[in-house]
């Protein structure tokens, strides 16, 4: 994360404005899962990639229950913009990335 840090270039933001605009999405997230866990069953965020600009993130979402994440990560992308409206109700930011959600476990090959 050290590279990730603001180096006088232009489209990079502040290292703890980042941090923070990435605590906010991951609580959003968070409690819309846990408002739709009859959707998506028990997952969780594992972890936040988001661009040096803000304009892209990438979620990656754990789930325990092996059983149709293809289809639980195709709604969750349909569903960002009800994240986005989660984050507007607590956060006032004029930074919000454009979310892809990823099955963590995919990546993990499991």
């Amino acid at each position: 994360m050290q590279e990730e840090r603001l180096n006088g270039k232009r489209g990079n933001v502040g290292s703890l404005k980042r941090d923070k605009i990435i605590a906010g999405i991951r609580d959003s997230i968070d409690l819309f899962l846990n408002k739709n866990s009859d959707k998506f069953g028990f997952c969780h965020v594992e972890e936040i990639d988001i661009s040096g600009d803000l304009k892209s993130a990438k979620v990656f979402i754990g789930f325990i229950d092996d059983s149709s994440i293809k289809s639980k990560i195709d709604l969750l992308n349909k569903s960002s913009r009800d994240v986005f409206e989660q984050y507007s109700k607590k956060y006032h930011s004029r930074y919000f990335p454009t979310i892809k959600f990823i099955s963590f476990n995919d990546e993990l090959n499991i």
